[in-house]
């Protein structure tokens, strides 16, 4: 059996498809949607596991049942754990005792974390990793070898009128990326430039703001990593007005050309390092090859898409993660 925890469809439906291709029961649990209830956990001499009832499909069932267990987009709460406290707000005593169910609950769900991820033939994924610090992997991927853009976070615009001096600068999330909605419009907070135009808009103090220097490149990598093997992608973003600070910001009507791309071995060796440090087995990876031919490292997805790097470039990265969850790979 598998079990695939994943509040995503799309391309986990793909993987679910392969897998049932070949007679294996698939578990599909989308925490966001569905109850999940901790039975037992059992930690003795003998015997080290956890049961867990699926309340939407009335399955009792244990992790050691499982060949293969994939964590992809996706948080847990159980639902037995929920905070039910009466009175929250009210009073010191009663705040304490919610606040301490609380952290018994983290400490159940990290055990839960903790045990699959022990288990490191069986997992791919990690709870705990899905928000990576993007600043923090910057720090470990410069002190690796890797090359990275020069980074500032300023909270002053006299700072940000001396880098301009010296470089033409970048500004992006050093988070997660959100899409806002006013009235009805989607706003997107895609990398952008700082434009000596709109200077005069800026305050003299700022909330601290992650810029970059603007980085001349002749083309993107997407590169999807699973379990030591980089599966790598050239998007030529120069090619369109709209994606050339950042391919994300899509141009459907002229669609940026994507092939198949090998990173040197010597680049793979760093990044693989990369990742290892971060304790993560599968994740994306975004660079920029320049116009000085230098690889320029840029940031770490842990839950990056694959399906946008499978299907242009025919990795069949479904069939191979299928392969990972049940041993197929292996035999």
């Amino acid at each position: 059996m598998v079990l695939i925890i994943s509040s995503s469809g799309g391309t986990v439906n793909d993987v679910i498809d392969w897998i049932a291709s070949r007679g294996i029961i698939v578990h599909r649990l989308n925490p966001n949607l569905e109850g999940v209830r901790l039975n037992e956990i059992k930690l003795t001499k003998n015997s080290t596991d956890i049961e867990i009832y699926f309340e939407d499909y009335n399955i009792t069932t244990k992790l050691s049942s499982y060949t293969g267990i994939w964590i992809w987009h996706a948080d847990l709460r159980f639902s037995n754990c929920e905070n039910t406290v009466k009175g929250k707000g009210s009073d010191p005593t009663i705040d304490m005792v919610s606040r301490s169910l609380d952290r018994h609950h983290k400490v159940l769900v990290d055990y839960f974390n903790s045990f699959l991820t022990l288990n490191t033939n069986k997992t791919i994924g990690n709870f705990n990793l899905q928000n990576l610090n993007k600043l923090e992997v910057l720090l470990k991927a410069k002190n690796i070898g890797l090359d990275i853009p020069e980074t500032y976070i300023i909270s002053r615009k006299e700072i940000l009128l001396n880098l301009q001096k010296r470089h033409s600068l970048i500004t992006k999330p050093y988070h997660e990326v959100v899409y806002p909605f006013y009235n009805e419009v989607p706003f997107q907070n895609y990398t952008s430039s700082i434009k000596e135009s709109l200077m005069h808009e800026i305050e003299e103090e700022m909330f601290p703001t992650l810029v970059q220097e603007k980085i001349e490149k002749l083309f993107e990598i997407r590169s999807f990593y699973l379990r030591g093997t980089f599966y790598s992608m050239a998007i030529f973003s120069q090619s369109s007005l709209q994606t050339q600070l950042d391919f994300r910001n899509y141009d459907f009507e002229k669609p940026n050309r994507t092939i198949p791309f090998n990173i040197p071995k010597k680049i793979e060796m760093k990044l693989a390092k990369l990742f290892k440090n971060l304790n993560l087995d599968s994740g994306s990876v975004d660079m920029i090859f320049t116009n000085n031919n230098k690889f320029k490292f840029l940031e770490i997805n842990p839950v990056g898409q694959f399906g946008m790097v499978s299907f242009p470039c025919n990795y069949y990265l479904d069939e191979i993660i299928m392969q990972h969850l049940t041993d197929e790979r292996y035999k």
